[in-house]
């Protein structure tokens, strides 16, 4: 059968007419475009059903991927053994910087251990979430050669700095997590002491203040971790 691509009417196999519209038929039988409504067979080309104007064109859909989504940062989360361990190195490391100012130039192998120490100790619970804050550990080495009168002495006033500005940093982001203002006076007196030494060593008596808070803030959080375990 030949249906009429005008009236929709079956015609005879043989037929070159519609019998009906009189509408002249391909010699070929066309390929049809079944409407999904209605079920109505439409000529090929046709966008839209001839009998209840569906839509018979298809909208292609761009195949963008989706941008993964970036990895979240992870958060500082610190047990009741890192904040005992938090409050070993801020003792160790004020006794250390107060050594210098006591005893300076002498002694300089013994404040420089404890300096080591202390900052080992502060900088343990932060390594997880950065390895970089190692690098604060080989700035606490810089005490050792702190001296305005020598280029060494310079470098070492550079490197004790740089160690410092590290801890700092790893608080500030500790206070981006708790949002305790103990910890942010704590980066932010050890920020300054650190960055206005090396312009006046005298400003490295401020980072004492600075630890004594964070030993504070420490000890707060390790008894209240304790009494609430969960």
């Amino acid at each position: 059968m030949k249906k009429c691509p005008r009236c929709g009417y079956e015609n005879s196999d043989t037929a070159v007419f519609c019998e009906k519209c009189h509408y002249p038929l391909p010699l070929t039988p066309p390929k049809l475009n079944k409407c999904p409504r209605c079920g109505y067979e439409n000529p090929e080309g046709v966008m839209f059903c001839e009998k209840c104007h569906y839509p018979l064109f298809q909208i292609p859909v761009s195949n963008v991927q989706q941008q993964p989504k970036e990895e979240e940062k992870p958060k500082i989360v610190l047990k009741s053994s890192d904040y005992i361990m938090l409050l070993i190195g801020s003792v160790i490391t004020s006794f250390a910087i107060a050594l210098f100012f006591l005893f300076y130039p002498n002694m300089k192998i013994l404040y420089t251990v404890f300096n080591l120490i202390g900052t080992v100790f502060i900088i343990v619970p932060f390594i997880k979430v950065n390895k970089l804050y190692w690098s604060a550990v080989v700035g606490s080495i810089g005490i050792f050669f702190l001296s305005p009168n020598s280029l060494v002495g310079v470098v070492g006033v550079i490197l004790f700095s740089f160690g410092g500005v590290i801890i700092s940093t790893a608080l500030r982001e500790l206070y981006l997590n708790v949002k305790d203002n103990i910890v942010q006076f704590s980066s932010l007196l050890l920020l300054l002491g650190y960055l206005f030494g090396m312009f006046d060593p005298n400003f490295y008596m401020v980072t004492i203040s600075g630890y004594a808070l964070l030993a504070i803030y420490s000890v707060q959080q390790a008894f209240k971790k304790n009494s609430n375990p969960g």
